[in-house]
């Protein structure tokens, strides 16, 4: 399944990128305020919430990158995907403390939990192996980790 990335791009436009696919452009076209640029080969839009629930809503069901920063003012997802991120976070938290661990390495590794969680625009539960892949190299090449 090709990846779709969605990110911050310049001049407070909303960046989206992914593998030539007709159905892809297709769906970036019902959009308003488009533009192609071909030197970086991607898509961007003006900034704005509603735009962003746009694009999302548009590729729902694909495998979609979205950037933290750009997750931190819209709230896509539906009540289970909610109880299902909330149910992991406490099982993690119960596995840890019966493990024996300090309070402060607990918050660190449900901090880091959140945060590869949060990454997605998916279930928590429906993540794999190639979703955490991309998030280490996220954390490698743009988070400088």
């Amino acid at each position: 399944m090709d990846k779709i990335t969605i990110n911050k791009g310049t001049s407070n436009r909303i960046r989206v990128s992914f593998s030539y696919n007709k159905d892809h452009i297709a769906k970036i076209k019902t959009i308003n305020g488009y533009k192609w640029h071909p030197e970086g080969k991607h898509w961007s839009f003006p900034y704005s919430e509603d735009t962003l629930k746009k694009i999302l809503s548009a590729f729902s069901g694909e495998n979609i990158r979205l950037d933290p920063t750009l997750r931190v003012s819209v709230n896509q997802k539906d009540d289970k995907q909610v109880l299902n991120h909330t149910q992991i976070m406490e099982t993690a938290k119960k596995e840890l403390k019966l493990r024996g661990y300090s309070q402060k390495t607990i918050k660190s590794y449900l901090h880091h939990i959140e945060r590869y969680t949060r990454c997605f625009t998916k279930d928590p539960k429906d993540l794999d192996e190639e979703h955490i892949r991309d998030y280490m190299l996220h954390l490698i090449d743009k988070e400088k980790v």
